[in-house]
C-alpha cells in the first residue's frame, strides 16, 4: 500500500483493536507448508521476518532523516500481526511473554541504577 493510501485508510479506520477477529484470520491463515517438509507455519514466520526487515529498513531511512512517520507506523503494525503469527505457530502464551518482558525491564531497570550510580560517584561522564 503505497502512502496516500495509507493516509486514506487511516482515516476511516477505527484505533480499536479486534482481538478475536485477529485471532480467527490468523488461525486460519497459518500456512501447511508447500510440500518442501516444513513445519506447519513456516511461511508464516518466514512473512514475519520479511516485515522485520521492512521496518528495519524504514528505520534506517529515518536514522538518516530520509523516513517517514506513517510508513513506520505501517511497518510497526506489519509486525505486530507478524508476531502474532509466530506466537500461534510456535505455541507461545502471550503470559509468558509478559513475565520475561517485566523480568528484562527489572534488569534495564537495574542497569540504569548502575549508571546512575557511577556517573554520580565519578561526578559526570
Amino acid at each position: 500500500m503505497n502512502k496516500s493510501e495509507l493516509e486514506l485508510y487511516i482515516k476511516k479506520a477505527t484505533s480499536d483493536i479486534d482481538h478475536d477477529r485477529m485471532s480467527v484470520l490468523l488461525e486460519n491463515s497459518i500456512s501447511l507448508g508447500n510440500g518442501y517438509n516444513f513445519k506447519k507455519g513456516s511461511i508464516n514466520i518466514i512473512i514475519a521476518m520479511e516485515e522485520l526487515g521492512e521496518l528495519t529498513q524504514q528505520l534506517s531511512k529515518w536514522i538518516r532523516n530520509k523516513g517517514d512517520k506513517l510508513l513506520i507506523t505501517e511497518e510497526v503494525a506489519d509486525v505486530i500481526i507478524g508476531l502474532e503469527y509466530v506466537k500461534k505457530v510456535c505455541g507461545i502464551d502471550q503470559e509468558d511473554i509478559n513475565k520475561i518482558i517485566n523480568i528484562k525491564l527489572d534488569r534495564l531497570e537495574a542497569r540504569e541504577k548502575n549508571i546512575t550510580q557511577i556517573v554520580s560517584t565519578k561526578g559526570g561522564i
